[in-house]
């Protein structure tokens, strides 16, 4: 079949791949190509500034008049809600009349923008677009003096609503949720599958409870999602009741008054006729104080066993509360090990203990994603792949990683392709561990990380030797090599790698040329990238300067260690740690000339056809986060 052949449906698809420029000029490639790509660009539409919304809205105008032409193909509207917009939202309307998607933000921080835009004379008519399936509100700064009441027109119009998201920053609860209200969103929202509300429901009163029996069950709703903190056993009889098909439960909140409600006996929940039977993803925040009362809620989620895949934890303590991590994982994650593929746990404080996280690890044959963020913790790697079999990614925050004593070296090899450290620290033995095991990790980032290890008396250098290891990205940000028991960095870094076939990125210097190569017969040439990093005191989290040695500075650094011995043992008054030049220096591109006696660090890999090395704290984490949970 010839591409002019294939069906509108699939080139529409095929548009989507495709940038604004590409799909210009895809579109004069034959008739057959013209009509869905230029469709596929008035797909989307984004106003965020008074200008733009007036030139659209402007009968005179050019763009006016395209929008009169191809503004019914616009499906997705995103806008920042300038002052102005109440006085132009009916002509906007009128330009998009097919509309399926709007995220609106209304900035100002006072509740007039929102209030002209919804009760005004020339406020918006939701009937113009009923056409609307998914629709998220935010208030950034707006306090709504009426709370959820301010939303009616929305509701009461737009009956194909499937996704309705209504959040608002400020740290004021004024959107006020009853279970009544919710009852008054369902009738006239009957199509309903997700609902996020930011607020904290009022509580359910005793005397209610006989109401929630009698109440008819809402069967298509999938996702729900507002802070459940006051009469939480009262509010999940309602739930389980309620929403019989239920897939996300977000968030429950138990704090230390939850630990001092009482008669609940009659709310148990396998009581209840498919009660969360399609239940798979859960957020749970926790105070450490309230854990014994939590775990006799999950053991009544236990008993329905449900297939849970998915648990997210964010734990903070109190006063009464600092330990109970460790039966938390085992209690709860342990409940759904044969079930859970993805599992996020948050601490907002420093465990004062000596917590190894994989000692509270049962086997989890499905788990592909982890999300670590317990802050002062050890984890053993070993450990933790052999039971995580076939885990792809992890991500851990402010932890540290090692072997057991027990580690073995014929262990089989892993799956894991994607490894996120922030705020850690790794060994080189670790490292090279995770080389000769996971042989398809290839994507790896660590941001603000200690790498530890002995230095090599002839050669000075502390090696992580990840040659078996073939990187399609490489980040690392403010990362150090500490010598073992010495704590001093060394201010040199090296990345060995093969001869790359793609481009090189770094915030330093774009360059493909091959600087220090050396060959190697079995593996083909290698190339070493060294870098000169400046620290401005011993803190790991600090803002550091890095500059990449040039090809004549790279082969003066490799000939020094190439010929490095050293005839004593490495003792800490020997070694010279410059700090960060001064602006006024004459001789700042030398000073790294003065670090080699320190010896130097290295990451030896197979190959990296991108990497990101940089001293900075300002990380672009939209890009990171994208990248990353993006990867295959």
């Amino acid at each position: 079949m010839l591409v002019s052949n294939l069906p509108f449906e699939i080139i529409r698809k095929i548009a989507d791949f495709l940038d604004t420029s590409d799909k210009s000029q895809a579109s004069l490639c034959c008739k057959a190509w013209q009509i869905p790509l230029q469709e596929s660009m008035w797909t989307h539409m984004t106003i965020d500034d008074d200008q733009r919304l007036g030139r659209i809205c402007d009968p005179g105008s050019l763009e006016n008049n395209l929008y009169k032409h191809y503004g019914h193909h616009v499906h997705t509207l995103h806008i920042d809600f300038p002052g102005s917009i109440y006085s132009k939202i009916l002509a906007l309307q009128k330009l998009l009349p097919n509309l399926r998607q709007l995220r609106a933000e209304f900035r100002a921080k006072n509740d007039e923008v929102f209030q002209e835009v919804m009760y005004s004379e020339n406020a918006v008519d939701c009937s113009l677009w009923r056409s609307l399936t998914d629709v998220s509100i935010n208030l950034k700064y707006s306090y709504l003096q009426r709370g959820i009441e301010e939303f009616y027109p929305i509701i009461y119009s737009l009956h194909g609503l499937k996704s309705l998201s209504l959040d608002q920053d400020c740290f004021v609860n004024l959107l006020a949720l009853t279970f009544d209200k919710l009852e008054l969103i369902h009738s006239h929202l009957p199509k309903l599958e997700e609902l996020h509300i930011n607020t904290e429901p009022v509580a359910i009163s005793p005397e209610r409870l006989s109401d929630i029996s009698r109440l008819t069950p809402v069967t298509h709703l999938r996702v729900l999602d507002f802070r459940i903190k006051n009469s939480v056993h009262r509010w999940l009889y309602y739930l389980a009741v309620k929403y019989p098909n239920l897939r996300a439960l977000k968030t429950l909140y138990f704090t230390s008054e939850f630990s001092k409600e009482h008669n609940y006996s009659n709310m148990n929940l396998t009581n209840i006729p498919f009660a969360f039977i399609k239940l798979q993803e859960i957020h749970v925040k926790i105070i450490l104080s309230a854990l014994r009362a939590y775990l006799d809620v999950w053991k009544q989620l236990r008993l329905l066993n449900r297939s849970v895949k998915r648990i997210h934890y964010e734990i903070d303590h109190d006063m009464d509360g600092q330990d109970g991590i460790s039966d938390l994982i085992k209690s709860c994650m342990g409940s759904f090990s044969s079930t859970l593929e993805s599992v996020t746990v948050i601490t907002h404080f420093h465990c004062n203990m000596d917590l190894s996280l994989t000692t509270s690890l049962e086997y989890y044959p499905c788990l592909v994603e982890i999300h670590i963020a317990i802050i002062g913790i050890t984890i053993e790697l070993d450990i933790l792949l052999d039971r995580c079999p076939v885990l792809e990614k992890l991500s851990v925050y402010d932890s540290t990683l090692l072997l057991s004593n027990d580690v073995c070296s014929s262990s089989k090899k892993h799956g894991l392709c994607m490894f996120v450290l922030r705020q850690g620290q790794i060994d080189v033995g670790t490292l090279n561990y995770l080389s000769i095991r996971c042989r398809n990790l290839d994507h790896m980032a660590f941001l603000e990380v200690a790498i530890t290890g002995d230095i090599s008396q002839k050669t000075g250098n502390i090696c992580a030797n990840m040659s078996y290891t073939h990187f399609k990205v490489l980040w690392l940000l403010n990362v150090r090599f500490q010598i073992l028991n010495n704590d001093k960095n060394t201010n040199l870094i090296a990345l060995s790698r093969h001869k790359p076939n793609t481009s090189v990125q770094t915030n330093i210097k774009k360059n493909t040329d091959r600087l220090d190569c050396k060959r190697n017969d079995a593996k083909g040439p290698k190339e070493l990238l060294w870098f000169y990093i400046t620290y401005k005191d011993d803190e790991l989290y600090s803002k550091n300067n890095v500059q990449r040695l040039d090809k004549v500075e790279a082969r003066q650094a490799g000939k020094y260690f190439r010929n490095y011995q050293r005839k004593k043992g490495i003792d800490q008054k020997d070694l010279v740690f410059e700090p960060e030049p001064g602006s006024g220096s004459d001789n700042t591109k030398e000073m790294w000339k003065k670090s080699l006696p320190n010896g130097h660090g290295t990451i030896e890999c197979g190959s990296i056809a991108e990497y990101y090395l940089d001293g900075y704290l300002d990380i672009d984490y939209y890009r990171l986060y994208t990248l990353f949970n993006n990867s295959p």
